[in-house]
């Protein structure tokens, strides 16, 4: 359940909300088509330059009046540019075509009330009653999102971006990364170095710390000792631990 208020200022009310968020429509046509040039400009100024170019009257909270819109937007369906101009916000669009109208909903709203086709409802709703509409919207939402998520000519909110456009870009940057890696001549951002010049790096680093394994002058850092030390250390343990257990065996017997 919300509270939708026109551009006007005036309070209208909508259909029952299930249909309203459950139904897909297809808004696009000719005459849904906008093109604005915004910058930080308020969504009411917004909403009655789109009432001038499409007949379409938006209806939202008043307190969203002051909100900045901004973006250059030419020919473009209206469904489409809310999202792209709104894709910071959590909202959703409901369109009546009969009566030439959005709703446009900001989710996280306090003041959540019931509406009808015509009427005004009490806006005294309890808790109970706005927890149970905003899980009813969260599954909505969710169902929405699932259908959203699998249709490719569906726009991306945050880039402005078909589905199907970005998986192609994500293809195609892959490929461009795959190329770059493959490329002894492309130069790693960290180091500055190439990658022939790294792998050549990598070859000597390896073929010396493989001679370092098995030099038994070489020092190991934590003991202290050289690795002949080490390993005349652990001939003499083994002896050791070997005679003691031969001693034990003995004195078992």
């Amino acid at each position: 359940m919300f509270r939708i208020l026109s551009v006007t200022f005036v309070m209208l009310l909508v259909l029952n909300i299930g249909q309203a968020f459950s139904q897909k429509v297809d808004i696009v046509s000719e005459k849904n088509v906008v093109s604005l040039d915004l910058r930080d400009k308020p969504l009411k100024l917004v909403a009655e330059e789109i009432l001038k170019q499409t007949g379409t009257m938006v209806m939202f909270d008043k307190k969203w009046n002051e909100l900045p819109v901004n973006g250059q937007y030419i020919g473009i369906p209206l469904e489409e540019f809310f999202w792209r101009a709104l894709r910071k916000y959590n909202i959703s669009l409901s369109f009546d075509e009969k009566r030439n109208l959005v709703n446009l909903r900001f989710f996280g709203d306090s003041n959540i009330v019931k509406i009808n086709n015509d009427t005004l409802i009490n806006e005294n709703v309890s808790n109970k009653q706005l927890r149970e509409d905003i899980k009813m919207l969260h599954k909505q939402q969710h169902q929405e999102l699932q259908t959203n998520l699998n249709d490719p000519e569906f726009v991306d909110p945050l880039s402005g971006m078909k589905l199907v456009d970005i998986q192609e870009m994500h293809v195609a940057q892959q490929a461009e990364l795959e190329e770059l890696r493959n490329d002894p001549q492309t130069i790693e951002p960290e180091s500055g170095m190439t990658n022939a010049e790294i792998k050549s790096l990598h070859g000597a680093q390896q073929a010396e710390l493989e001679q370092l394994r098995n030099d038994p002058k070489v020092i190991e850092p934590e003991s202290g000792m050289t690795k002949a030390e080490i390993r005349d250390l652990h001939k003499v343990q083994h002896a050791e631990l070997e005679l003691l257990k031969k001693e034990f065996r003995n004195s078992g017997s």
